[in-house]
């Protein structure tokens, strides 16, 4: 979601609703919800859906979004990583590995190259998902 944040603070949107959609399927493939009940996924949407809503049109009407110190993004990179072998694991998920591969790769070739620009240091977290 931080990451997700720094790229509306920039205008950089395309990748935005990629983003969202990856964040609701980690969290609701690992039940992050708390909640057992036939619309899960619904309830997941909108508890996730609605937290990276906030923080990317917060960072976009501001032009800052928050800082992501090494820890986070070392976070998001094992999240990533562990999510595409847990794909592999189910078989047949080929796209969402694929996903989380190229996603990986473009998050440690752009956070390599230095901290974007109207970086505030403060953390927004989801759930205790940080992308």
């Amino acid at each position: 979601m931080g990451y997700a944040a720094q790229l509306a603070a920039r205008n950089q949107e395309e990748q935005i609703p990629q983003l969202r959609r990856l964040c609701i399927e980690m969290a609701e493939f690992w039940d992050l919800s708390d909640a057992d009940i036939p619309k899960g996924f619904q309830e997941t949407e909108e508890r996730y859906g609605g937290a990276f809503d906030l923080a990317v049109s917060s960072a976009k009407a501001s032009g800052r979004a928050p800082m992501m110190n090494d820890q986070a993004r070392r976070d998001i990179l094992d999240g990533l990583e562990l999510y595409a072998q847990e794909m592999a694991d189910c078989g047949d998920m080929g796209r969402w590995i694929k996903e989380c591969e190229d996603l990986s790769e473009q998050l440690q070739a752009e956070w390599q190259a230095g901290p974007p620009p109207n970086q505030e240091e403060t953390e927004i977290k989801m759930g205790g998902m940080e992308l």
